[in-house]
């Protein structure tokens, strides 16, 4: 393996974090946000096509340039889930 494929395995990686970010980060804001809106349902079903739209788009065209780079990508979107669900986690309470 090359030195530049490397760095194109990690700029999938990265991409893959970054629409983690965005896709459970927007869901986060949009649960929070779901008690100020006049429309919950509207609100969350946009959030959702959006969110959706952009992450499924950016996963087509990783995955046009080699299924290696999509697998990649992958990897990086499941590790932030798993950061992000961790880290936003609200604090349960304990049973006295």
């Amino acid at each position: 393996m090359t030195a530049a494929e490397i760095g194109r395995f990690a700029l999938a990686f990265g991409a893959g974090a970054t629409l983690g970010v965005l896709y459970f980060g927007g869901l986060w804001w949009t649960v929070r946000r779901l008690p100020e809106v006049r429309r919950p349902h509207v609100w969350t079903f946009g959030s959702f096509v959006i969110r959706a739209t952009v992450t499924v788009a950016a996963f087509v065209w990783i995955a046009s340039l080699h299924w290696r780079y999509a697998a990649a990508c992958m990897a990086g979107f499941v590790l932030l889930r798993l950061i992000m669900t961790r880290v936003l986690r609200p604090e349960l309470k304990q049973k006295s």
